[in-house]
């Protein structure tokens, strides 16, 4: 980085380096830096993003992913993430709306099926939620936390029966 001031891809390793070894204020330094070098970088934002989340800053991660997708209307990752962050928050709505983007950009994505099908869930639609379910794991039979989930509903719904066959 001495050498090399205004690579925004130093900052962007940089950053990544810092978010792995748990370092969250330096990588947000690093990520920041990278951003301005170079504003329209989305995936600088995105990092960031991620940075404030695992730091605990919900508020500043949903407002980098914002930005990313502003910069890229095709970012699922950050997509993705926005949904998670919502559905935490308690935001359902958000959340599905986010999920549902993420499934328009790639409909094989077995962790957005899933994620969708808890939300739906929470909200309620309980129902509709196993679909989501069924969906993510006739995409990824091996997904366990899909079969959790099926499983946890099945048995909450009281169909044990459907739920022991199920596991077999």
């Amino acid at each position: 980085l001495k050498r090399f001031p205004k690579s925004t891809a130093l900052y962007i390793i940089a950053g990544d380096a810092h978010t792995k070894l748990k370092q969250f204020d330096a990588a947000i330094k690093s990520y920041k830096k990278a951003i301005n070098l170079k504003p329209d970088f989305a995936v600088s934002h995105f990092n960031l993003g991620v940075a404030f989340q695992d730091k605990g800053n919900s508020e500043a991660a949903l407002e980098s992913y914002r930005k990313a997708t502003k910069i890229n209307p095709n970012y699922l990752e950050a997509y993705f993430n926005l949904g998670d962050i919502q559905q935490k928050k308690g935001n359902l709505n958000a959340a599905i709306e986010h999920y549902k983007k993420v499934l328009t950009i790639n409909p094989n994505h077995s962790k957005a099926w899933n994620n969708m099908g808890n939300a739906l869930k929470a909200k309620g639609e309980k129902e509709a939620s196993i679909r989501y379910f069924d969906k993510a794991l006739k995409l990824d039979p091996e997904f366990a936390e899909a079969h959790n989930n099926k499983g946890n509903f099945l048995r909450n719904k009281g169909d044990l029966n459907e739920s022991i066959l199920f596991f077999d």
